[in-house]
């Protein structure tokens, strides 16, 4: 998964970057005004998450070895993550060629962890291919970590190279030859080449995000990134917390492009009387685990929702609910000093509603019947639903 300049995880343009036409649809059934208001809250709330990371990033009291067991985890999660972002591909708003790395150099991360990255990935002023995914196409053809490199297919890395530019050329490898060529040099200055294949992925990368009081839980997820802010990771023990965080993660990531309209309109509407009738025996079978509705809490449940299908889609065991209480449980004593950008608490109600999702899908995944499932997710909304 590559790493974009300026931001420390997202293969996405921001939104602020983006045409003002793509940062307002698809809601082009929606009256004007609404149109417009809601493309306005979308922008202030990711106005909100930059301002939030920038204004507290160095104001943090934590250690250097604290910073590096951060990193650690967030490398772990990011590996787990890559799965279901492969697993997320037929219903993302904007698949992307893959091939699984994260490219960096020292000035692309931001000053206040730019040393702790620098000698925990080793980064320096070259373009390095600082973290290879675990079972991707890089891994599996054995392209070393931490490797500089010299070309990505037709493109001759320099000191002027940007992201964009590496990402330009991995897509328009894969939609070309469906390969990409890459050329690095290991750290003995080996040159090696290789021809990849690249996956096809829902693009989301986590970042640690480190507010003033760093005993502070919390996660937000905007399009392509999902932020962790650094008091959570003590919370995050075994393989099952990572899950439950990277499902999660990965799924709100998702929902929160505009242009997200399938599966999150079909999660939001089962159980409601449109939901039972376009959904038919699914929303009996799921029902109460979905809601329907735009606050927080129901966005929260619509995500554990999606992500648990996509880790029963890549394959993997679901995380127990005792993981979400770990993870997300921490959330509730700190829900007012978070406030409601940071905060995911695991409510009453998301708590009941995992408790039957988590049966729920088991209980698909046990009686075959998730690709039925994954076909109602792929189909557009039903006309009139909003």
């Amino acid at each position: 998964m590559s790493l974009s300049e300026g931001s420390l995880g997202s293969r996405m343009l921001p939104l602020t970057d983006r045409p003002l036409a793509s940062r307002m649809l698809p809601l082009t059934d929606r009256p004007l005004a609404s149109r417009m208001l809601i493309a306005a809250g979308r922008r202030l709330r990711t106005a909100a998450f930059a301002a939030t990371a920038f204004m507290t990033a160095g104001c943090a009291t934590i250690t250097l070895d604290e910073k590096v067991s951060n990193l650690a985890k967030e490398t772990r999660l990011n590996d787990i993550a890559y799965e279901l972002t492969r697993a997320a591909a037929p219903f993302c708003p904007a698949p992307a060629a893959d091939l699984g790395i994260r490219f960096a150099r020292a000035n692309w991360v931001r000053a206040d962890v730019r040393d702790t990255w620098r000698g925990f990935y080793g980064l320096d002023d070259e373009i390095r291919a600082f973290q290879v995914r675990g079972g991707s196409p890089a891994q599996v053809a054995g392209v070393p970590a931490g490797a500089s490199v010299l070309s990505v297919g037709e493109l001759t890395v320099n000191r002027d190279t940007t992201q964009r530019d590496i990402d330009a050329q991995i897509q328009a490898g894969a939609a070309g030859s469906g390969r990409v060529r890459l050329v690095v040099a290991d750290r003995a200055k080996a040159v090696r080449t290789f021809d990849l294949r690249p996956d096809r992925v829902c693009p989301v990368n986590f970042t640690t995000v480190y507010l003033q009081d760093t005993t502070l839980p919390g996660f937000g997820a905007g399009r392509g990134e999902a932020r962790v802010v650094s008091g959570t990771w003590a919370h995050v023990r075994t393989r099952s917390d990572f899950a439950a965080l990277a499902s999660h993660g990965v799924a709100a990531a998702m929902s929160s492009d505009p242009r997200f309209s399938a599966a999150n309109q079909w999660l939001l509407l089962a159980g409601s009387g449109v939901g039972a009738a376009v959904i038919g025996p699914f929303a009996a079978l799921l029902g109460p685990a979905f809601m329907l509705g735009n606050s927080d809490q129901s966005r929260d449940i619509a995500a554990d929702t999606l992500g648990l299908i996509l880790i029963a889609r890549a394959g993997e065991s679901l995380p127990g609910l005792e993981s979400y209480e770990q993870v997300f449980g921490a959330f509730e004593r700190d829900a007012r000093r978070l406030g409601p950008l940071w905060n995911r608490a695991m409510t009453p109600e998301r708590r009941e509603a995992l408790k039957r999702t988590l049966a729920a899908v088991q209980r698909l995944v046990d009686e075959n019947r998730l690709a039925e499932l994954e076909q109602l997710l792929a189909k557009p909304r039903p006309a009139g639903a909003r």
